[in-house]
């Protein structure tokens, strides 16, 4: 019956992702300490900045055994060149960060500075990646405004459901 052949076959996937889980926590566990020790390194870098958010999360590399460190900041900021935002590079550089790529992403609604730095790791399994997201606040003190540099049209096609008979 074809039911139970696919009962089982999603049985085996399940299991094959359970092994899968098993191996990434063996070595999450494995690398606990340098973990700690980089999430300590962040706290007391980041302390008494103001911040309005932070996100850190691991991806694991069961084939070389590497864990990821993604870590991200978002603050609101009128400068890019003062304040929040230069403390926060500042910081950055002193845990020997090195900056790998800045970009802007500006819509109607936003305007925001993204800066992505890595660290060399400093246990040869745990890497550490970095992005500052700045978004910019309009006021009257702003050094960063968005500013309109032109208008794009795009055809988007439109579509119906047509069907015979009715």
């Amino acid at each position: 019956m074809k039911i139970c052949e696919s009962a089982k076959s999603m049985c085996a996937g399940y299991a094959t992702y359970a092994e899968y889980a098993k191996k990434q926590v063996a070595i999450l566990r494995k690398n606990q300490k340098a973990i700690t020790t980089t999430i300590d390194l962040l706290d007391r870098r980041f302390a008494g900045i103001d911040v309005d958010g932070v996100y850190m999360w691991p991806d694991v590399n069961v084939a070389t055994g590497m864990v990821s460190l993604e870590a991200g900041i978002t603050v609101v900021a009128d400068s890019m060149t003062t304040g929040v935002v230069m403390q926060i590079l500042k910081a950055m550089l002193d845990m020997e960060c090195e900056p790998v790529s800045t970009a802007d992403n500006v819509t109607v609604t936003d305007a925001t500075r993204e800066y992505r730095f890595t660290r060399p790791a400093t246990d040869r399994y745990l890497k550490l990646s970095l992005k500052v997201s700045v978004a910019i606040h309009e006021s009257a003190t702003a050094t960063c405004r968005k500013v309109q540099t032109g208008t794009t049209m795009v055809e988007v096609p439109q579509f119906k459901l047509e069907c015979q008979g009715e």
